[in-house]
């Protein structure tokens, strides 16, 4: 009897275990814990929320952005970038959205991957101080990356007619730009993408 009890004692002990490594236990808002499976890639997940989104509103302190979202699929129709751009008047809520979303890829695990001097986001974020200037940055974790870009005082292009005249001349905006790009390199190229050997 006690050999039988033995073995149900192991067989629910070793089955605990193999489930705890496919669950994982988050906290809810009520304070309980849910059990979900982890099983979908970061890309896939952002792909999923955001595949019938072609455009969102993005909240700050400082007043709303207006926020395009395009998603790139490889050859094998996977997702393999995601990328939410736009523009505004409002420097300091672009700045402050550009801040959330660096501070948010730092927590994910993210790390400054592009040489550039300056971990912190005030660091990152000076150049919408410089006028008609733009600034890249580009973050890495795993096969995953995050690019943030953003700057100020697009060129345009202007054409109109006068007449029979048709003037054409380059204009200054005063909009800020911004576009941020979370994607998997793993899913560049597809199935049949190689590595070069070189």
């Amino acid at each position: 009897m006690k050999i039988i009890y033995a073995i149900i004692v192991l067989s629910i002990t070793i089955g605990n275990a193999f489930s705890q490594q496919k669950l994982k236990t988050l906290p809810s808002s009520g304070g309980n814990k849910k059990t979900l499976m982890s099983s979908k890639s970061e890309i896939d997940r952002l792909a999923d929320k955001y595949k019938e989104t072609p455009s969102i509103t993005l909240y700050t302190s400082h007043g709303d952005l207006d926020g395009n979202v395009s998603i790139e699929y490889n050859p094998d129709n996977k997702p393999q970038s995601i990328q939410i751009t736009g523009r505004s008047l409002n420097k300091e809520a672009i700045m402050e959205f550009i801040s959330n979303m660096i501070k948010q890829k730092y927590q994910q695990g993210y790390r400054v991957s592009d040489g550039k001097s300056g971990d912190d986001v005030t660091t990152i974020l000076f150049f919408f101080s410089l006028g008609n200037y733009e600034d890249v940055r580009t973050f890495k974790k795993g096969n995953m990356y995050f690019i943030v870009k953003g700057g100020c005082c697009e060129k345009q292009n202007v054409t109109y007619k006068r007449g029979d005249k048709t003037i054409s001349y380059e204009k200054i905006s005063d909009y800020y730009w911004f576009s941020i790009e979370t994607g998997d390199n793993s899913r560049k190229g597809g199935k049949k993408a190689t590595k070069l050997d070189f």
